[in-house]
């Protein structure tokens, strides 16, 4: 899931500059445009067969817990958990960026707008994990188990 989400967002290689980096707000072509990450993303994929097992989380990591999301308008547990993780992280870390149209929210800020949007956009099991995770009161990275060796 770590290469996913470093992933996800691959095929924004393809867009066309001036919508990535537009100031004001996105028109419906800007839009529909920028949807278009996802097909080129798993293009890009298809080309490293290793990475294979990742297009189903890159593919749906813009569906919506209620529905309306792309490219499929997958609704709840119909998203693969990966893929809502993925989405609630690189949400959450657009919001505390700058963008070209806005300056970073505080993480406070954005853990606020995530929550309010928990159970529309967001799972909520996934947005209340990533409340416990910046607040320090659970860790990204699942304990070893007794036996268990470091990954590398």
């Amino acid at each position: 899931m770590e290469q996913a989400a470093l992933l996800c967002n691959i095929g924004k290689l393809g867009l066309n500059k001036s919508v990535l980096y537009k100031k004001g707000e996105w028109s419906e072509a800007d839009m529909e445009m920028y949807k278009k990450h996802i097909d080129y993303g798993l293009e890009i994929l298809a080309m490293v067969p290793p990475l294979g097992a990742l297009m189903p989380l890159i593919k749906y990591h813009h569906e919506r817990w209620d529905g309306k999301g792309y490219p499929e308008a997958l609704k709840e547990n119909k998203i693969p958990l990966g893929a809502r993780i993925i989405s609630a992280a690189d949400v959450y870390a657009a919001l505390v960026s700058d963008r070209p149209f806005r300056k970073a929210f505080s993480e406070r800020k954005a853990l606020k707008i995530m929550s309010e949007e928990s159970g529309k956009i967001f799972d909520p099991a996934v947005v209340g994990i990533l409340r416990e995770v910046i607040a320090g009161k659970a860790s990204p990275r699942p304990k070893k188990t007794r036996g268990a060796k470091e990954r590398k």
